[in-house]
């Protein structure tokens, strides 16, 4: 295969945790230096999006979907993945509700994971040129349906 990399499943691998860190890395740098809950809310759904048909990482990611249900290596991954995401969605919805910011009947976490649920199956459709669906789209739907769970009134953001 090559000097680096003799084995096509070392490439792999190294390709998608290359991804992942630039995934978790995405998503913590969208709520750096915003101090109000839900403009750091909106900054990760928007990170969380691929930005069109030819975002090559958001394309590779994808491939990579089905891979952790037979590949451990790939399942950890993506469970760290997922981790960092759940982390920084909930600590941002938690410190929403405790500052007044959001009111929700819903947990925290249950919030965490349909957004990040959302975006994931929104990104699909944003890469599919054929969904109609692009990045502005997928957001602002998804920044719809979380405004609603968290009962936020929407100003301009």
């Amino acid at each position: 295969m090559s000097y680096y990399y003799p084995d096509l499943d070392d490439l792999l691998v190294d390709v998608y945790r290359r991804l992942i860190q630039l995934s978790i890395e995405r998503g913590s740098m969208a709520v750096t230096g915003r101090d109000d809950p839900w403009s750091q809310l909106v900054a990760a759904l928007h990170a969380d999006l691929p930005s069109g048909p030819d975002d090559v990482d958001a394309v590779i990611t994808y491939q990579f979907s089905g891979e952790p249900r037979f590949n451990r290596i790939y399942s950890s991954m993506s469970a760290a993945l997922h981790l960092s995401q759940m982390s920084y969605f909930r600590s941002v919805i938690e410190t929403g509700i405790a500052v007044g910011r959001f009111t929700t009947s819903l947990e925290p976490a249950v919030i965490a994971r349909a957004l990040i649920a959302l975006a994931d199956s929104y990104g699909l459709h944003v890469i599919l040129e054929e969904s109609g669906i692009d990045r502005q789209k997928a957001a602002d739907e998804i920044v719809s349906v979380a405004a609603s769970l968290l009962n936020v009134q929407r100003v301009a953001e």
